[in-house]
């Protein structure tokens, strides 16, 4: 029902946003409707956005694996971000593990989780913070583990148990929808994802990815192309 709903308002809402834009270049800067149509403009952008975050959630697609390595999509991931982490003079801290063993992945939809989370690692900050990234083999080495955390304000402890439910945000402009999503992709993954506060500040997420069955964690493959990155 979702993704009808979705489809059904994408439509009309892309028709909007077509004929403000034409009409948005054809007034003079200084007319009196222009205004006007900048706003159009920009919460039809903003309906679409949340349309898009509604499609998302409700296709659930099944995840196309492949072996990879869970440092090279980071690192994509990060590439997106990075007039982010620039803009917002927030201060980048990596360990990523030099040698990991491959994991069946959709590089998609893992790059798509991680990119969530450094989004809102990024919000909670806002400006001038430190957002540090961990991969490493968990200890009973079934796993392989990506820790994210922030120097943000953290989660309230009233809202800790609810942050993975779809539509719950405490953002003004938020749909409630980023974790909601990420949550059913690690899912399908066969895979965990945690949230805790850190003991001095901000908030901190734990994802855990299996390693497939016969594959010998001791025998792990150098990621070549992992490097020590410091993003400001």
């Amino acid at each position: 029902m979702a993704a009808g709903i979705a489809h059904e308002i994408n439509n009309p809402l892309a028709s909007i946003l077509l004929f403000s834009s034409n009409l948005l270049k054809k007034v003079p800067q200084e007319g009196p409707f222009r205004e006007g149509l900048q706003i159009i403009v920009q919460e039809t952008l903003r309906c679409k956005a949340i349309i898009q975050d509604l499609l998302e959630f409700s296709r659930a697609n099944e995840p196309k694996t492949t072996p990879s390595n869970v440092n090279q999509v980071m690192e994509r991931a990060l590439h997106l971000l990075a007039n982010e982490f620039k803009l917002r003079h927030i201060q980048l801290e990596l360990d990523l593990a030099k040698s990991l063993p491959q994991i069946l992945i959709d590089e998609n939809q893992i790059e798509q989780i991680f990119v969530n989370l450094l989004l809102n690692a990024i919000q909670a900050i806002e400006e001038q913070g430190t957002i540090t990234i961990r991969t490493y083999m968990s200890s009973n080495r079934k796993n392989v583990t990506i820790d994210i955390a922030d120097t943000g304000c953290g989660i309230p402890p009233e809202n800790m148990s609810k942050i993975f439910e779809p539509f719950f945000s405490t953002k003004s402009k938020g749909t409630g929808l980023g974790l909601a999503v990420t949550y059913g992709i690690v899912q399908k993954h066969g895979g965990h994802i945690y949230a805790d506060n850190q003991r001095k500040q901000g908030a901190r997420f734990v994802v855990e990815l299996p390693i497939p069955l016969g594959v010998d964690p001791r025998e792990r493959q150098r990621d070549e192309t992992s490097k020590d990155l410091n993003h400001r």
